[in-house]
């Protein structure tokens, strides 16, 4: 193994952010890596690059390649593996052999090692004159946390990651030609056709522009916790704090400003209930709350099937509002995790240290956005999978907003002061 030469943003082992450089395999550790995780991996004698595997009655050929960082002047989580020029010469070599080819990233850091697979099914095959398949740190962190993580991109490209001790149940994944609703398909989904005029909020527009308008500038992790343990609210305890303290704001908020007729709260976590947090009387449409830390990539939304059930029925209904707050970020390993301690002591927990790479010291709102998710723009959605049920299978896919798309969702968007430095 060599050092890549830039720091840049890695996935600690226990699903944090570090900076740090590249951690680059040689051929030898790869192959290492793949056999100790893939069944009866071997060499193929005519393509020393590739592997060959079977698992479960199924032969799979490997093409692996470094996870490192794509360089500058591109973001320090932004990271990359190079697509081989003669992938599809191993695809066909592999389909003509009936095993099913699969293209490897192999990403490790201070001891963690988890593999990225870019979905054939996409543009790699398509464009096979690209340089390099994309993945981002929070993507590799998001692995490391919860086991495993899969999105759509905005391109369409299909990008699962996971934890090398889970690469049997990737394989399952993988392997069993997913069917069904919400399965992935290697596509960025195509859920509906056809135009669909944003409609208002019901009167509730000037009511919730107000509301984020005379937010705080600045939020201490700590006080926060103190204010929604004082008022005994149901969700004090959650570790990403800054989410359900503006929950906790709003929902107080819309009691004190009597506007109940025009927005409330509607969660309904049973079995078929749909889980967002508002409802807007006047149309019937659901909307949620959502606090996005800002340059952290696409904001993550809900339910892939719940939104589509939504915005399918047609109708004034069919809209899925997302009240945004953008703000920016300080972590609390930059301030002696002291958020940290009080959120566990404060449960009285045995480890204070419990979910410190993880917790935010101090959030400042940066900017108020409205998304309206509808018929005519839901094709423009990726989508994204992210951890595992009790039942050790991968959660269902929840639809995600890339950044660089938000435009065509935003239907509202308010400046609150703070600036990036």
């Amino acid at each position: 193994m060599r050092l890549g030469t830039t720091l840049a943003e890695q996935a600690a082992p226990d699903g944090g952010i570090a900076l740090g450089p590249d951690e680059i395999l040689t051929p030898a550790e790869i192959f290492a890596a793949l056999a100790a995780h893939f069944p009866l991996a071997r060499r193929d004698p005519q393509d020393p690059t590739a592997l060959w595997c079977s698992y479960r009655g199924h032969d799979f050929a490997l093409r692996a390649k470094n996870v490192t960082y794509l360089g500058r002047p591109h973001a320090l989580g932004r990271k990359r593996i190079q697509i081989p020029p003669d992938l599809p010469r191993f695809c066909a070599r592999a389909q003509a052999l009936g095993a099913t080819p699969l293209l490897l990233g192999v990403y490790s850091f201070s001891g963690g090692l988890t593999f990225v697979s870019f979905g054939l099914g996409t543009y790699l095959l398509g464009r096979a004159n690209n340089s390099s398949a994309h993945v981002q740190a929070q993507d590799l962190a998001a692995a490391r946390a919860d086991g495993y993580f899969q999105k759509v991109d905005a391109q369409g490209n299909l990008v699962t990651a996971f934890r090398a001790d889970l690469a049997p149940l990737f394989l399952d994944e993988e392997l069993r030609a997913p069917t069904g609703a919400g399965a992935p398909t290697g596509q960025a989904p195509a859920l509906w056709g056809g135009a669909g005029d944003p409609v208002p909020l019901g009167g509730a527009l000037p009511w919730i522009r107000a509301f984020f308008s005379g937010l705080a500038p600045l939020w201490r992790g700590e006080d926060c916790y103190r204010e929604m343990m004082a008022a005994g609210y149901r969700n004090r305890f959650q570790p990403e704090w800054a989410g359900f303290y503006l929950e906790f704001l709003f929902e107080r908020y819309i009691q004190g400003q009597g506007i109940s007729h025009l927005v409330r709260y509607a969660q309904d976590k049973a079995a078929g209930g749909i889980d967002l947090d508002l409802i807007f009387p006047v149309t019937g449409a659901y909307g949620d709350l959502k606090a996005h830390s800002s340059g952290t990539g696409g904001i993550q939304g809900n339910d892939l099937a719940t939104v589509r059930g939504i915005i399918g029925a047609g109708g004034p209904a069919s809209h899925v509002y997302y009240l945004v707050l953008e703000h920016l970020t300080e972590r609390d390993s930059a301030h002696g995790y002291a958020v940290t301690r009080f959120w566990n002591l404060s449960q009285g927990k045995a480890d204070p240290m419990s979910y410190s790479t993880r917790m935010k010291a101090l959030v400042r709102p940066l900017r108020m956005h409205i998304l309206d998710i509808n018929r005519g723009n839901a094709c423009h959605l990726s989508t994204f999978r992210q951890g595992l049920n009790s039942n050790g299978r991968p959660r269902a896919p929840k639809i995600m907003v890339d950044e660089e798309r938000l435009g065509l969702f935003t239907i509202d968007r308010l400046d609150l002061g703070a600036t990036l430095t």
